[in-house]
């Protein structure tokens, strides 16, 4: 077994069953004793997951994951959602090796450690949440720190060279419909978490558990910033990706031109954030990198998509399932 791999929980499961009932999603995890670890990402498994959707639909519980059919071990992250009805997202860039150009929102693997213990999905989620999406108010220039998470918080404004006071927040946790339950091949139980369950076998196959919170406070009062990047030769370089503000209630259907968008991007000098609309010129790309006849184009992956059902968002509202099946679907017929 490779440890470096071991470290990062890419562990195989193969016994996972769901039950839904009511639009609430119960999620059942047997975690081998011996686990059979991988690298990267498990692969795309479409026919699978449209057969596992259907089911579930149909006679409410269905295997998610079999030995012929593994998933990993939840991922997990954090969705905001400000007082104006407004959920904070960024723009997949143009080198992302999935969903490039896709909208989506904080979330991230647990390490090995994480996998196994009763907080380690919320860590996970509070540490990815820091990485991509770090708040900031407008006039005074003071980080956001929802009670919790000030250590991450913390940790990601230092390694990209932010320099700001933090003001304490309490966000009020969206009631979550779902629960993940993980057990031992003895039947012991290692967590049982609740949040909001999306599975993909699109891109890749996998799970996330999300958690939605409320922020008491108004879009036009803050700005956020995409923290997320990568070591390249003992350097910090962060993605720079766009943030987008988008409407909760109606965020339009995927492939419509975004009307109005509020965008922004950032960089940090000297410890201060700098906040600017970039400027966009034809040729225009949207999701997939396809050609597109605005720059805005609304493209909500899994997660977002996932978001926006949990807070009842036109053409959303009880339809992530719904959603999955069709981006399946056309993914097999490519």
């Amino acid at each position: 077994m490779n440890p470096a791999v071991y470290r990062t929980g890419n562990l195989k499961v193969d016994r996972a069953i769901a039950s839904l009932r009511d639009g609430r999603l119960s999620i059942s995890l047997l975690y081998p004793n011996l686990p059979e670890t991988f690298r990267g990402r498990l692969p795309q498994n479409p026919e699978y997951g449209i057969t596992v959707m259907k089911r579930l639909k149909e006679e409410g519980v269905s295997a998610i994951a079999d030995e012929v059919h593994p998933i990993r071990p939840p991922c997990a992250g954090i969705f905001y959602m400000t007082k104006d009805g407004k959920i904070i997202s960024h723009r997949r860039d143009i080198r992302a090796p999935t969903h490039a150009l896709y909208h989506s929102i904080p979330a991230g693997h647990p390490t090995h450690d994480e996998v196994y213990l009763p907080s380690g999905l919320y860590s996970t989620a509070m540490r990815e949440a820091a990485e991509e999406c770090l708040i900031v108010t407008k006039d005074d220039h003071r980080l956001l720190a929802p009670v919790g998470m000030e250590p991450y918080i913390s940790e990601s404004a230092k390694k990209i060279g932010l320099q700001l006071p933090t003001m304490h927040i309490n966000a009020e946790i969206i009631d979550p419909s779902d629960t993940i339950t993980a057990r031992r091949e003895n039947g012991d139980i290692l967590f049982v978490a609740g949040g909001f369950v999306d599975i993909v076998y699109e891109s890749e196959t996998n799970m996330t558990l999300l958690q939605g919170f409320y922020l008491p406070i108004h879009s036009d009062e803050i700005e956020a910033i995409d923290a997320e990047g990568m070591n390249r030769e003992g350097r910090y370089e962060r993605f720079g990706r766009e943030i987008y503000f988008i409407d909760a209630e109606r965020p339009g259907r995927f492939g419509s031109a975004i009307k109005n968008p509020r965008v922004r991007k950032s960089r940090i000098d000297k410890g201060m954030p700098f906040f600017y609309t970039p400027d966009y010129t034809p040729p225009y790309k949207g999701p997939d990198l396809t050609d597109a006849g605005s720059p805005h184009v609304f493209a909500p992956d899994n997660l977002l998509s996932r978001a926006l059902d949990a807070v009842g968002a036109e053409d959303y509202a009880g339809k992530w399932m719904e959603i999955s099946v069709d981006k399946m679907q056309r993914n097999e017929n490519k």
